[in-house]
């Protein structure tokens, strides 16, 4: 007979057998919460080591690693080290625990009865979790005469866990000959574009309860989406355990994400709710919300819920699960074993209907390119590109589209030290938005809040599917934590702890652009002329805020942000005393650019980027504008005709 806790064992490899093969988002979470009983019941392993050993790549042999491991009796590595060094770069430290760890309390690392070193994990793949260390000098002297690296983590159940590396051989792979050629690094690069179709699992209800006599039971509501080759790509669960007040909506998203950048989940267009992972397993790494009565009602209500977050490659991640259906839900019975399987049997016939109509579409596509090519004449003609011209790979423009502009300078704050050429840059911005650009402008000078709030409106309810957007901004900004935000002028100037006075009475940037974006806009361009520093001990320039002001922009697909400065600078109104012009160095540069025939908006922002830099330096003063490009293809501003030869 097996004992309690082999049986527990038992059930819960089985449930997570069973859940590996389910579509929805709830069967993730029981193979998760499973999977921490098989953590909780497991002795510390019995590990085998390879040898420390030194690689360096093929294109770069200065990029070198030595690297070991511990692998269990059946193969499985749950333990890794890597010392990687590279030119012109601190050595790293790169140690690897197994999927399944707590992120939160991060790792530790010890050599031999030395001073541990505290890290945080950087990156979950299927590979497990690792965290970096930088290796100074004395830490490499001491992992060459040391006898053991220990490394420290605690488990998905809570428990610490503790693993050793010997040492006896590293300095002897360290310092000598390479032994093997080592595969270049690179951050996954999750992407998941607004183009794609996603398929979506129905919000569907399990309740769940153990065999002890006093078991509680533990609902599950949950919805996922997932790719057309059947890659879950996000996931929310909302958990109600029987008798306890507390309530946890979880989120997932894909192994590969940045660890040290906490997700997101939106209501509409409500205020973003920030949590850091938890834990991740093959299906993901997870976080958790409490889940109040306020916010399940809100979830009843409401149309969409937004779960995001960032790929180790810097790419947003950013997916909307419908709401429709979650009142009915959650509110019903739980679901039939036997209905869930009918659903999840369609949901799969679904997924590969759609794979293999893409499999399809791109056949016809190839082909078509092919017959175009070899039926082009090759003769040269004279081509006008379109007044927009969009890269091949965005998707034409709606016929019918337009340009729509919101453009406002506020100069004359009540509360804030008053700048000097906000006004008059929004001036220049949308006169030539107007005039040259053929864009529908709205523009205001020196708006408080209720006239800024009124002139977005009239600017969204101007904006349809297809239409290219451009909103500049020059003024006061802020940021808190992520969230950055444009500051009206009659915005009171916060005490201590008022942070929540700036965010009711200003306008968030993410906040216009989901509601852009939700108008269907085909391509959204953000300028913001505000610095980024310190704004209280600023006076005359532009930003307040955080210690290091307006945040880094985490943008979605479609849409491109241009900040005047990089994070920590201030954004030059005036080269020096003598210069008479009445707009700031950034947007003097930027408007002859806007107006140049044919340079596509990367090359713009690139221009802008040098441009600013040197003439910033010519007064020894810092300043790089700052850009973050989630627009795929080229976007023109200004038309030009070019001859274009046949090939």
């Amino acid at each position: 007979m097996m004992d309690r806790i082999d049986v527990r064992l038992w059930v819960a490899k089985k449930l997570i057998e069973k859940a590996s093969k389910c579509v929805v988002a709830i069967c993730m979470v029981i193979a998760a919460t499973c999977a921490l009983i098989v953590h909780a019941g497991a002795q510390d392993p019995q590990l085998t080591y390879s040898p420390w050993a030194k690689a360096c790549e093929a294109n770069d042999r200065r990029i070198c690693a030595t690297s070991k491991e511990g692998r269990t009796n059946d193969g499985k590595v749950v333990v890794a080290a890597e010392l990687i060094e590279q030119p012109g770069q601190k050595t790293i430290l790169r140690i690897a625990l197994p999927l399944g760890m707590s992120i939160q309390p991060g790792t530790r690392v010890i050599v031999d009865q030395g001073q541990p070193l505290n890290g945080d994990y950087v990156i979950c793949s299927q590979n497990g979790c690792m965290a970096d260390y930088e290796a100074s000098g004395e830490l490499v002297e001491k992992l060459k005469y040391g006898q053991g690296l220990v490394v420290q983590g605690i488990n998905g159940a809570g428990q610490p866990i503790s693993l050793v590396l010997p040492l006896n051989d590293f300095a002897k792979a360290y310092s000598g000959s390479t032994s093997a050629t080592r595969q270049a690094n690179s951050a996954p690069n999750i992407s998941i574009s607004g183009q794609e179709q996603l398929a979506y699992s129905p919000w569907t209800k399990f309740c769940l309860k153990g065999q002890e006599a006093n078991a509680k039971q533990v609902c599950f509501t949950g919805k996922d989406a997932r790719l057309e080759s059947g890659t879950p790509v996000a996931a929310a669960v909302l958990i109600e355990p029987e008798g306890e007040t507390r309530k946890v909506l979880r989120v997932t998203l894909p192994l590969g994400m940045s660890i040290q950048s906490r997700t997101r989940v939106i209501l509409d267009q409500g205020q973003a709710l920030m949590s850091p992972y938890l834990i991740c397993f093959e299906n993901g790494c997870m976080a958790d919300y409490e889940a109040s009565n306020e916010l399940i009602n809100r979830l009843k209500r409401g149309r969409s819920l937004w779960v995001e977050g960032v790929s180790a490659g810097g790419n947003p991640i950013k997916v909307s699960l419908p709401l429709v259906d979650f009142a009915r839900a959650y509110d019903g019975p739980p679901t039939d074993p036997k209905v869930f399987e009918a659903q999840q049997k369609k949901l799969q016939e679904d997924l590969q209907k759609r794979a293999d109509d893409a499999k399809k579409r791109a056949e016809a596509s190839q082909t078509a390119a092919l017959n175009q090519s070899a039926n082009r004449p090759a003769a040269t003609s004279t081509t006008a590109v379109p007044e927009h011209s969009i890269a091949p790979n965005i998707p034409s423009a709606v016929p019918g589209a337009k340009r729509v502009a919101l453009v406002i300078g506020n100069d004359r704050y009540a509360a804030l030290p008053q700048l000097r050429n906000a006004a008059a840059d929004a001036r220049l911005v949308a006169e030539t938005l107007r005039k040259e650009l053929q864009f529908q402008v709205f523009a205001g000078e020196n708006l408080g809040f209720r006239a800024t709030n009124r002139l977005q409106a009239d600017f969204e309810a101007a904006i349809g599917p297809g239409d290219t957007v451009f909103v500049f901004f020059a003024g006061h900004g802020v940021a808190f934590g992520a969230e950055n935000y444009l500051l009206p002028i009659d915005i009171e100037k916060p005490r201590v702890g008022e942070e929540n006075l700036i965010r009711s009475e200003s306008h968030a940037v993410d906040n216009l652009i989901r509601r852009v974006q939700a108008k269907g806009a085909l391509a959204s361009f953000f300028v913001v002329d505000a610095c980024r520093d310190n704004p209280f001990a600023s006076v005359g320039v532009r930003s307040i805020g955080n210690s290091r002001g307006l945040a880094r922009a985490d943008v979605p697909t479609g849409v491109f942000v241009l900040f005047s400065a990089g994070i920590g600078q201030t954004a030059l109104d005036k080269l020096n005393a003598s210069d008479t012009s009445s707009n700031s160095v950034f947007t003097r540069t930027l408007v002859p650019l806007l107006r140049q025939p044919g340079l596509s908006h990367l090359a713009l922002a690139k221009r802008v980027q040098t441009e600013v830099r040197a003439l910033a330096a010519s007064v020894s003063h810092q300043q790089q504008p700052a850009f973050y490009d989630q627009i795929e293809g080229e976007v023109m501003f200004k038309a030009m005709t070019t001859p274009q030869a046949a090939r």
